[in-house]
C-alpha cells in the first residue's frame, strides 16, 4: 500500500530536476560530439520513461490497460511542456528534435523496464 500511495513521487520528482536543469541558461557540456546535444535529452528522459511505467503498474486502478502507451503520451507532454517553458530562458531555446529525443528517451525507459519485468518479475 505505502509503495502505490508514493509511487508517484519519483516520476514527479524527476520531471523537478528535469525542469530545474532547463531553467538553467547555459549547461556544463558531459560529452562533445555532434548531436550530443539530443544525445543528452534521449538520457535525461529514459529515467522519466522507466519511473512512469514503475508509477502506472503500481496503481493500475488509475491505469488499467494501455500503460505503456500512457506513459510515452506522459513522457512526451512533458518534453513538449519542457520546450514550451525553454522558450522563456535566456539562452535556450525549442527544438523540435528535442522532442523527438524526449519521446525516444521515454520509449526507451518504457522498454527497459518492460524488459526488466519480463526477465526479472519480483
Amino acid at each position: 500500500m505505502l509503495r502505490k500511495k508514493y509511487a508517484w513521487i519519483a516520476p514527479l520528482s524527476w520531471a523537478l530536476l528535469i525542469f530545474y536543469v532547463s531553467s538553467r541558461s547555459t549547461l556544463p557540456s558531459l560529452v562533445e560530439f555532434k548531436s550530443s546535444d539530443k544525445f543528452m535529452h534521449v538520457l535525461a528522459y529514459i529515467p522519466m520513461g522507466f519511473l512512469l511505467m514503475y508509477a502506472m503498474r503500481e496503481t493500475p486502478e488509475l491505469f488499467p490497460s494501455k500503460q505503456a502507451f500512457l506513459a510515452a503520451l506522459l513522457g512526451t507532454l512533458y518534453g513538449i511542456s519542457d520546450e514550451i517553458h525553454q522558450l522563456y530562458v535566456p539562452g535556450r531555446h525549442f527544438e523540435l528534435l528535442d522532442i523527438a529525443a524526449d519521446s525516444a528517451g521515454v520509449i526507451l525507459g518504457i522498454i527497459i523496464f518492460t524488459l526488466l519485468l519480463r526477465y526479472f518479475p519480483k
